[in-house]
């Protein structure tokens, strides 16, 4: 076999009847583009999610639009920085190009946040088609650091590299996604010091990319 295009989805996903072909016809009226879905949420049908990411160093790094939804958004396809892995058309070329994703580096869920700034940086466009409609399970949180004991919060930040929260992780990720290494370093940087900031009770926001669905799910 020699496809063309690849794609790649969750098994939990429930899609519309014409996503592939919206996919597909985007990504040959765009050659040059990795297409991701419009994805939605299973809970809020018409609520985006996980939708075009935006790298922002000051705020620790990748950071998840909260407010969009089905009729926010364009009804076209437009660009992105980045695309969130739930279902993505791959072309075989870039494919062939980057390789695989990296397994051993990234069991988990930031796997998909590197793999597609691979190939943007391959030359690559990132495009979204919002006609091709996909729903996913809402994400699952694990509980706050600042409420599970410190021996436990240790275990996760320094030995645990599958939780959401563990640092080799996180800084992992933003290394390897980042627009550049400098803003990677400054964006973990500030990502510790808002974990810091949580840990006593000051932070507020969530920081840095947001956690997967459950580990058991992907």
């Amino acid at each position: 076999l020699d496809p063309r295009f690849l794609v790649a989805m969750n098994d939990d996903s429930i899609v519309h009847r014409d996503f592939l072909q919206r996919l597909v016809g985007c990504a040959l009226e765009h050659p040059d583009a990795v297409v991701g879905a419009l994805l939605l949420r299973w809970d809020v049908p018409h609520r985006a999610f996980q939708v075009a990411p935006i790298w922002d160093t000051r705020r620790g790094g990748w950071q998840m639009p909260q407010e969009l939804d089905f009729w926010s958004l364009p009804r076209r396809p437009f660009a992105v920085e980045s695309i969130v892995g739930n279902c993505v058309l791959y072309p075989a070329a870039a494919v062939r190009a980057v390789g695989l994703m990296d397994e051993r580096r990234f069991p988990h869920s930031h796997a998909d946040m590197v793999y597609v700034q691979a190939m943007r940086r391959g030359g690559w466009r990132l495009l979204l088609e919002p006609r091709a409609l996909v729903w996913c399970q809402p994400n699952v949180y694990p509980p706050p650091l600042h409420t599970l004991p410190v021996a436990q919060v240790l275990r996760i930040l320094l030995v645990n590299p599958r939780h959401p929260h563990n640092l080799m992780r996180e800084f992992g990720s933003r290394w390897a996604s980042a627009p550049s290494r400098a803003k990677a370093l400054a964006a973990f940087g500030i990502y510790c010091g808002m974990l810091a900031l949580k840990a006593v009770g000051i932070g507020r926001a969530r920081v840095g990319l947001e956690p997967p669905l459950s580990e058991s799910r992907r």
